[in-house]
C-alpha cells in the first residue's frame, strides 16, 4: 500500500475530527433526552421525525439535523432552539447561536414551524420584537387589552431565544401588589449575594449581576401599580427597578405586560424603552384554532365571532371549549344560539369588566364616555371625532381629546383614521354599564339638546322635521305627538334609506322603529302583535289598529308586486288603504284620514276596478292618487353627508331618551320639556322655551 500524500492525510484528518465531534454530539444529545425523560420511540411519536433520523443524531452519525429536525425536537423537549442546536456546533463564543453572550443580531427570528397549537399567528409579532431588541432596545411593554395573549407571547419570545428569564408577577389589583423591594432582594439571595438593607444600594448589586450574564425580565401584568399610566405612589420603586432595567450597560432583555401605557417621563423618555402594541389574532388564526380542536368551520359564523370579539386569544379558546361542548363543534349551530349574548361565558365578561371597573375607578370621565358610547343605539356605528366631543358635553372642549386618548391608550376605543368604534363585546358591557350610570344632571341634558337640535340646522333639515310635524297633528286620535314624529322619521327617513340599498322590504320593524319605541312601550306592544298577526283574523281585531293607523305591514300576498314595482318605501296610507279594502273597512279609511272631495271619488272608483291583486298599474294608479292628496312620498334629495347627519342626529336623541329613561337627575320639567320638543324644527322649538 502505497504512503498517503499530504492532501489525503489531511482529508483524513478532518474524517477523523468530523468522526469524534459527530460522536461527542450524539452523547450530548443522548444525556438531553435522559435528563427530559424521552426515549427515542417517545420522541418520534411525538415530533413525527422517522427513527432513522433520530437514530443517526443519537448515535453520532449526523453532525448538522436540518434546522426543520431541530425546530420539532425542540418544541418537544421543551428547550430552546439555541440551546439545541448548541450541541451540534463550536462551544465557541462567535457561534451563532451562543448562548453565553448572544448580540442582538443572534436572536432567533423564526418562529418554529412545528407549530404548538395553542400559539398561532405571532410570527410577526415575533419579529417585530426582536427587531426591537435589535435596534437597542432594553425594556419593551407590550401593550394590549385584556386577553389579546400579552403573556404567552412574552413567554414564547425568551423561549423561541433560549433566554431564562426571572419573572415579576405584579398581582391583580393594586392592594395585593408583589413588593419590588422583596422581590429584588430573594433574586439577589438566588445568585448568592448578600442584599443591602438600602434599597437602592440592592438595586446596585442588583444591576451588578445583570452585566455579567444575558438574562431575561418578565414583569407581568403592571396595570394594577398604574393609574392613568403613572404609578401609585405607594408603589413608587418599579420606577427605581425600571431605572434599573433600561441601563444600556447591562445584558438584560425585559419584556413588560400591561393593559395601560406607562406615562412616567423617567421611564417613556428613555431611548431604551419602547411600546409595542399588540392586536388581536387574525381571522385566519382562529380559523386555524379551530380547525385544529375539529370544529366544523362555517364562513360567515366564523367572521362574525371573530369581528365581534376582535380577534381576542382569550376568548377564542374558551368559546372554542363552548362549541365543542354545547354544539359537538358546530360552530354555526353555536353562533346561531349564542350572537346575541357576547358576555355570556363568565370568563369573557369578567375579564372585559375588570378592565371597566378599573377604568372607573382610575378615570371616571373616560369610564362615562365609553358608556355613553355604548348607549349609543346603531350597532357597528363609526364616529368621527366631531360626536364623541358631542358625547363629553359635561367636559371642557380643551379635555376632551384627553379623554379620547385615554380610551385608546387601554385599547378599548378603537382608531380608523380619524373615526373610532368599539369591538362589539365592548360595546356590550358598554350597555350593560350605561344602565348603571346616575350621573347624568339636568342642566346637561338640556344643554345636549340643544347642541343636537343645532346640528340639523340648515333649511333642509329644517324642512323635513315640519313634515314630519304636519303629519303628527294630523293624527289627532295618537296623544304622544314625540313618539308619532319618531315614527315618521323612521317610515321616511330610515326605511327609505334601508328599502333603498337593498330593494327588499324588511318586516321586522322592532329593529327599525327604535325611536318610537323608546318613547311609548305601547308601540313595541303593537307591533309585536302585528308581528305575529294571522291576518285571516285581522276584521277581529280592527279596533285595536286604529292607534297603528300608520304602521308600515305588508301583507305576504302584495310582497311581490312592491317589489316588482321597486317602490323605494312602502306609503303607509297606501297600506291602510289596501287592507281597508280588502277587510270592507273603506269608510273607516275615510274617517281616518279626513279625505275630502275628489279623493273620495277617485278611491271608489279604483276599488270598483280593483282587479287581480298582483296588478302593477292599479298600485300605481293608487299610489299616484295618495301621493297627491296626503303630502307623502317626497324626493328630499339628500346628499350622502346630510343622510350621515340624519342617521347621527336620530341615533343621539334615541341616546338622550335612554338618559332620560336612566337613574338621572332630571326634574319632571325637564323630562316634560325635552320629550315635548324631540324632533320638532326650530321654530317650534323657540315657541317653547325652557323655564328652570
Amino acid at each position: 500500500m502505497q504512503p498517503l500524500n499530504k492532501v489525503e492525510h489531511k482529508g483524513i484528518s478532518k474524517v477523523v475530527k468530523r468522526a469524534k465531534k459527530n460522536k461527542e454530539a450524539g452523547e450530548a444529545f443522548k444525556k438531553l433526552l435522559k435528563d427530559k425523560n424521552f426515549s427515542q420511540y417517545k420522541l418520534e411519536q411525538v415530533t413525527g421525525i422517522d427513527k432513522s433520523v433520530i437514530s443517526k443524531i443519537v448515535n453520532g452519525y449526523t453532525a448538522e439535523p436540518k434546522l426543520e429536525t431541530l425546530e420539532k425536537i425542540a418544541i418537544a423537549l421543551g428547550v430552546g432552539l439555541p440551546q439545541l442546536t448548541e450541541i451540534f456546533t463550536s462551544s465557541n463564543t462567535n457561534s451563532s447561536y451562543s448562548t453565553t453572550n448572544p448580540q442582538p443580531q443572534e436572536l432567533v427570528s423564526e418562529v418554529l414551524k412545528f407549530k404548538d397549537p395553542d400559539f398561532l399567528g405571532r410570527d410577526q409579532d415575533i419579529e417585530k420584537l426582536n427587531n426591537l431588541v435589535n435596534k437597542g432596545a432594553k425594556v419593551i411593554l407590550i401593550k394590549a387589552e385584556g386577553g389579546i395573549g400579552k403573556t404567552t407571547l412574552a413567554e414564547k419570545w425568551f423561549k423561541i431565544q433560549g433566554l431564562e428569564y426571572l419573572k415579576l408577577s405584579v398581582g391583580t389589583t393594586s392592594q395585593n401588589l408583589q413588593s419590588v423591594e422583596e422581590w429584588v432582594r430573594l433574586k439577589l439571595l438566588e445568585y448568592k449575594v448578600n442584599p443591602a438593607n438600602n434599597f437602592m444600594t440592592m438595586l446596585e448589586q442588583f444591576k451588578t449581576q445583570l452585566k455579567k450574564q444575558k438574562i431575561g425580565i418578565f414583569i407581568d401584568n403592571l396595570e394594577p401599580a398604574l393609574k392613568n399610566g403613572e404609578f401609585i405612589e405607594t408603589h413608587r420603586l418599579y420606577v427605581d427597578l425600571l431605572g434599573v432595567l433600561i441601563d444600556k450597560n447591562i445584558q438584560a432583555i425585559t419584556l413588560i405586560t400591561s393593559r395601560e401605557q406607562i406615562y412616567d417621563h423617567k421611564i417613556s423618555s428613555s431611548p431604551n424603552f419602547h411600546n409595542y402594541d399588540l392586536e388581536g389574532l387574525n381571522q385566519e388564526t382562529w380559523q386555524e384554532y379551530f380547525e385544529n380542536k375539529e370544529i366544523k368551520i362555517h364562513s360567515d359564523s366564523l367572521d362574525a365571532i371573530w369581528r365581534n370579539y376582535g380577534g381576542n386569544a382569550v376568548s377564542m379558546s374558551l368559546l372554542a371549549a363552548d362549541i365543542l361542548k354545547e354544539s359537538q363543534g358546530d360552530l354555526k349551530a353555536y353562533w346561531k344560539s349564542n350572537s346575541q349574548d357576547l358576555l355570556r361565558h363568565p370568563s369573557v365578561e369578567q375579564l372585559v369588566q375588570s378592565q371597566f371597573d378599573k377604568l372607573k375607578n382610575d378615570h371616571f370621565q373616560a369610564y362615562r364616555l365609553l358608556c355613553r358610547f355604548g348607549g349609543y343605539p346603531e350597532q357597528n356605528i363609526i364616529l368621527s371625532k366631531t360626536w364623541l366631543f358631542y358625547l363629553l358635553w359635561d367636559v371642557p372642549n380643551n379635555r376632551r381629546q384627553r379623554i379620547i386618548d385615554e380610551l385608546i391608550s387601554r385599547s378599548l376605543l378603537k382608531q380608523n383614521c380619524y373615526n373610532y368604534f368599539l369591538v362589539p363585546v365592548i360595546r356590550s358591557a358598554a350597555i350593560d354599564n350605561f344602565s348603571q350610570l346616575k350621573e347624568l344632571e339636568a342642566e346637561n341634558l338640556i344643554f345636549l339638546k340643544n347642541q343636537f337640535d343645532n346640528l340639523v340646522h340648515s333649511e333642509k333639515y329644517q324642512k323635513f322635521l315640519r313634515w314630519i310635524n304636519n303629519k303628527s297633528l294630523e293624527k289627532e286620535k295618537l296623544k304622544n305627538k314625540p313618539a308619532v314624529r319618531a315614527l315618521f322619521f323612521e317610515i321616511d327617513f330610515i326605511l327609505q334609506n334601508t328599502l333603498s340599498k337593498s330593494n327588499t322590504i324588511n318586516n321586522n320593524l322592532l329593529l327599525q322603529l327604535q325611536l318610537a319605541i323608546s318613547i311609548d312601550k305601547q308601540f313595541k306592544f303593537g307591533l309585536e302583535m302585528i308581528g305575529n298577526f294571522d291576518y285571516n283574523y285581522h276584521a277581529d281585531y280592527f279596533d285595536y289598529w286604529d292607534y297603528y293607523d300608520d304602521i308600515i305591514i305588508t301583507p305576504n300576498q302584495y310582497l311581490d308586486a312592491y317589489q316588482k314595482f321597486n317602490i323605494a318605501y312602502v306609503v303607509v296610507e297606501l297600506q291602510e288603504l289596501i287592507w281597508s279594502i280588502c277587510y270592507e273597512n273603506f269608510n273607516r279609511y275615510i274617517h281616518a284620514f279626513s279625505l275630502e272631495g275628489g279623493i273620495i271619488d277617485r278611491l271608489k272608483e279604483l276599488i270598483k276596478q280593483i282587479p287581480n291583486k298582483n296588478s302593477i298599474l292599479w298600485y300605481q294608479q293608487l299610489r299616484n292618487l295618495l301621493i297627491k292628496y296626503r303630502d307623502i312620498a317626497h324626493d328630499w334629495n339628500f346628499t350622502d353627508e346630510e343622510k350621515s347627519t340624519l342617521i347621527h342626529y336620530y341615533n343621539v336623541n334615541i341616546l338622550l331618551v335612554r338618559c332620560l329613561q336612566s337613574d338621572c337627575n332630571a326634574s319632571p320639567e325637564v323630562r316634560s320639556h325635552i320629550e315635548d320638543t324631540l324632533l320638532l324644527p326650530i321654530e317650534e322649538i323657540e315657541k317653547h322655551p325652557f323655564n328652570n
